[in-house]
């Protein structure tokens, strides 16, 4: 296990996910973990901002905290810290914008058809979800699976609703740290400094790729 200093770290998991999607990291990680498990929406039409803020006083997410999002939670890692000022944040297979999406992805956001999503589980979308999630890991496969069961889709519209609009690509500092895998079928490798690639990543890499996200993200908190 790799130890950190002792700072609490904040994990946010992604949409159609929960704490189980960060079980291994956390094992090679340690430290203090904090799942800042999803809460339910005040209204169907809550503000992302006002989200973010439920989350970070039910939480007691405060500026010291290591930030760690996955996917979408990355995006909530990302506003988090714009309103406390974190200067340590952990974005995996995560995105700024729906630019950063690929681009059939960021066609079904552009054109709007992401309103035709149902508000309830359909099994044929559950597939389509996994299979986007693309892990070829059979654990892993297990992991998604259980949590497609247990996911919220109503809460999952209103996720996909914020990434159609939200863009937090001006307020993205150069000390964030984001990691995608060159074999993410939702999400585009970034270029530039503050993008590593996992050779082989998925976008469920968190799960199939634990230990060696751990040693990056442990070789720069403990350089």
């Amino acid at each position: 296990m790799l130890r950190l200093m002792k700072k609490r770290i904040v994990y946010i998991s992604g949409i159609g996910a929960d704490r189980r999607a960060f079980s291994k990291l956390d094992s090679h990680l340690g430290g203090e973990a904090v799942f800042a498990d999803w809460i339910p929406l005040e209204s169907n039409e809550e503000h992302f901002t006002g989200y973010c803020e439920r989350l970070i006083s039910k939480y007691g997410i405060n500026s010291y905290d290591i930030l760690i999002g996955l996917s979408f939670g990355g995006l909530i890692a990302q506003q988090i810290a714009k309103k406390l000022g974190n200067k340590t944040v952990f974005l995996i297979s995560s995105f700024r914008n729906k630019s950063d999406l690929r681009p059939l992805m960021y066609f079904g956001l552009k054109t709007g058809l992401y309103k035709l999503l149902p508000p309830i589980r359909i099994p044929i979308i559950s597939e389509m979800i996994a299979f986007v999630l693309n892990s070829k890991n059979r654990e892993s496969k297990k992991v998604i699976t259980q949590m497609m069961l247990d996911t919220d889709f109503h809460f999952m519209n209103w996720c996909i609703r914020q990434i159609a609009v939200i863009d937090l690509k001006p307020e993205y500092s150069e000390n964030f740290i984001n990691l995608n895998g060159d074999n993410d079928k939702l999400v585009k490798e970034w270029i530039g400094h503050s993008g590593l690639t996992v050779s082989g990543g998925s976008h469920f890499m968190v799960n199939d790729k634990a230990k060696e996200i751990a040693s990056k993200i442990s070789s720069m908190l403990n350089p």
